[in-house]
């Protein structure tokens, strides 16, 4: 059009005139007000959308198209403007497609927004328009470490739900961390990333960038409304060479503009190439699939039992989101400062929550809730137990964790963390909290051993709870295995978590008690434990154990950091929910795979399940690890739900059959369904199983009383038949 006429001034459809502010600045604008540029929008519209199969459409400063000269700052222009928009959009949903999306980067009032966003969606039957709200800068803020405080250009992600923007109320703008003209977060860390006190924990390092990255993701798409991802933020894109926009001193001069070509990198999505790229990718999977899958991430929050609260200001180190709706509530929670922090937070109801991430429990008898939470680390619960999803895609929380009041001398036993401590001196009274962690510590300066445990205790004491130095730790050597004798192992101690140098404590062996025990390095002194040795096996430890359903089998895959007489590894399976067909609950070995005895290298393994019980609609896998000498360790379970897509009927076995066939068949939903066998001319021979059904199914059909001939089987379930044939032999 612009070629059409030699000056804007001689255009009926083009406006360049006085005061057009920002829309000035890039171009001359279409005038929406002729019937000319409104028909050609609609053509153009509808052809993208007919001939191309586009589900939507996002709309380049839509506040600038002109209204035959009115200045940009009348509210007439405005009234025009929402007018012109509303007819686009009429014509589109009316004449093309009632589904396509129509989104604004529209640059308007909160007034104008809102009402583009409610239009034709009183019913919530239809899709309204959509508006971008720019993110970016707040997201980066706290994916960098910035809180507290402590970021100049503000990190509170509240605007992320419209509930806490002033003068919305419709879920219809697109909050976005990223966009084509912003910088990714990668590598605003990596140019900027920040550090803790003593550097031992920084978000400017690659691995601690990539789980910064879930975590940011994970306080991003739990929040109702909708979202947009940008160019391969889900395999940490931004970090490589080329990955910047120019924009800022993160960038050198050879750098892509906002619209320039960027630099394809297919080996991002190669997990043997980039193994922990590919954890992230698989993390905001999951995140999507539960948004998906729950409205309780999604609805707009409108019902008497539907609310969110969120903690999530510029002040604000822990972070939380709590949701709630009638069918699921979940609390997510996350800290985003670069030292341990304690979570301290309200869960909307007492009773058994689940931690999504890790496939554990939580009881919560008190709402008052108060954890321990690394750096960069974050969890997700929810009130209902959920298929969980692959195990070691986050960082670890504790794999076990207990509580008492202690106050007064004595032994305090902490469970099943293995952890006894033996107070002496006490004074006051405080609540001391136990965790074993299955992770590695964070630096092992001051560890002479060349055997580190890749495991880890961390012991607190609040209150004014006070001890001295005669104040023994023991740890149960039965829960950690892999120890030949104990003698040869070494209690190490630093007061603060992940900070600091480790102090070798003086350490013995009980036999008959089976403890390594040792008094603390000084008084009123606990924090963080683990072992070392220069001659102990000690565990076998995994860094990544996966299981994940193909078709009509499952796949496990796991990796080790390091082996010590590994000898093998024995996978073990059993169905969550027993039933006559699906089997016990008892756990059976389905395979065994050769370890790699000692090493210092990483390992990976697989094996493929390929005898699934056809009733069990969750399995859970666990591994058994062998050492040379016979003795077995079990690792945590991972567990995989096996979803029905469609109805389905299998064939029968055996088939030709005599006596009696197994007839397997599934449903997507519960809904009344009607299994029935007919003879070849079509006539019902007789009624196999009728009710309502959900899931996987099993029966058992008698047909010796039938004649030699072919037969055939009918399931039918919402207005759908699925048919076999089965033929009987005399």
């Amino acid at each position: 059009l612009r070629q059409l006429y030699s000056s804007a001034e001689d255009s009926p459809f083009l406006e360049s005139g006085p005061n057009r502010g920002i829309c000035g600045v890039f171009f001359e604008e279409l005038n929406q007000a002729s019937p000319f540029i409104k028909n050609y929008i609609d053509r153009a519209n509808r052809y993208w959308t007919e001939e191309f199969n586009v589900d939507g459409f996002r709309f380049d400063l839509a506040k600038c198209v002109a209204d035959n000269g009115v200045n940009i700052n009348d509210p007439a222009h405005s009234d025009a403007v929402v007018s012109g928009w509303k007819d686009v959009s009429d014509y589109v949903w009316d004449t093309v497609d009632a589904d396509t999306y129509m989104i604004l980067e529209f640059f308007g009032s909160p007034t104008e927004e809102n009402e583009l966003g409610g239009y034709r969606d009183e019913d919530g039957d239809r899709g309204s328009m959509m508006t971008w709200h720019n993110m970016n800068r707040p997201y980066s803020e706290v994916d960098m470490g910035y809180v507290g405080g402590t970021s100049g250009f503000g990190a509170d992600l509240s605007d992320a739900y419209f509930g806490n923007r002033s003068g919305y109320d419709q879920p219809s703008y697109i909050a976005y961390m990223e966009s084509h003209d912003e910088q990714w977060l990668m590598r605003r860390k990596k140019a900027f990333g920040r550090s803790s006190d003593n550097t031992s924990y920084g978000t400017a390092d690659f691995d601690t960038a990539l789980d910064r990255q879930k975590a940011i993701a994970a306080f991003y798409f739990t929040v109702p409304g909708p979202k947009m991802t940008w160019q391969f933020g889900e395999v940490g894109y931004g970090w490589g060479p080329g990955e910047c926009l120019k924009e800022s001193p993160a960038c050198s001069a050879d750098d892509p503009s906002r619209t320039g070509p960027k630099p394809v990198r297919w080996a991002y999505a190669d997990s043997t190439q980039s193994p922990e790229r590919d954890k992230l990718y698989k993390t905001w999977k999951v995140l999507l699939r539960l948004r998906d899958n729950h409205e309780v991430f999604t609805g707009p929050r409108t019902g008497s039992q539907e609310s969110i609260s969120m903690k999530v200001a510029n002040e604000d180190i822990v972070h939380w989101i709590k949701l709630e709706d009638e069918n699921l509530d979940a609390v997510v929670v996350g800290n985003f400062g670069v030292n341990v922090r304690t979570a301290t937070l309200d869960f909307p109801q007492t009773g058994t929550w689940y931690n999504f991430f890790e496939d554990t429990e939580l009881q919560v008898d008190d709402a008052t809730q108060s954890f321990s939470l690394r750096p960069g680390e974050f969890r997700i619960y929810t009130s209902n137990q959920l298929q969980a999803p692959p195990a070691g895609l986050v960082p670890s929380a504790p794999t076990f964790r207990s509580t008492a009041t202690v106050g007064s001398n004595g032994t305090q036993d902490f469970g099943n963390t293995g952890v006894v401590v033996a107070f002496s001196g006490v004074g006051g009274s405080g609540e001391v909290v136990t965790e074993k962690l299955n992770e590695a510590p964070l630096g092992t300066d001051g560890i002479d051993e060349s055997n580190a445990s890749q495991y880890r205790f961390v012991v607190e004491a609040g209150g004014d709870l006070s001890f001295d130095d005669a104040t023994e730790i023991r740890l149960d050597v039965s829960t950690l295995g892999g120890i030949d004798d104990a003698n040869n192992v070494t209690i190490y101690q630093r007061p603060t978590e992940d900070t600091g140098s480790f102090t070798a404590l003086t350490t013995s062996y009980n036999s008959t008690e089976d403890e390594l025990v040792a008094p603390i390095s000084s008084a009123d002194t606990l924090g963080e434990f683990v072992l070392a040795s220069n001659s102990e096996p000690l565990p076998v430890e995994l860094s990544g154990f996966d299981a994940r359903v193909d078709d009509d089998a499952v796949r496990l895959t796991w990796q080790t950091a390091a082996e010590t007489n590994n000898a093998e590894f024995r996978v073990q399976r059993r169905p969550v929910e027993p039933s006559r067909r699906a089997g016990s609950t008892n756990w059976k070995t389905i395979g065994q795979v050769e370890g790699a005895g000692t090493t210092t290298d990483a390992q990976s393994y697989r094996f493929v399940d390929q005898e699934l019980p056809f009733e069990a609609d969750r399995l859970a896998y666990r591994l058994a690890q062998v050492d040379a000498d016979g003795s077995v360790r079990h690792f945590k379970k991972v567990t995989v739900r096996r979803s029905v897509r469609e109805l389905t009927l299998q064939g029968t076995f055996p088939n030709p059959a005599r006596q009696r066939v197994t007839v397997q068949y599934a449903l997507p939903a519960s809904q009344t369904a009607t299994l029935r066998l007919y003879d070849v001319l079509g006539r019902r021979v007789k009624t196999v199983a009728q009710g309502e059904r959900k899931g996987r199914h099993e029966v058992q059909l008698d047909v010796s009383g039938l004649t030699s001939g072919v037969y055939f089987l009918g399931l039918t379930a919402g207005g759908t038949t699925r048919t076999q044939r089965l033929t009987v032999v005399r």
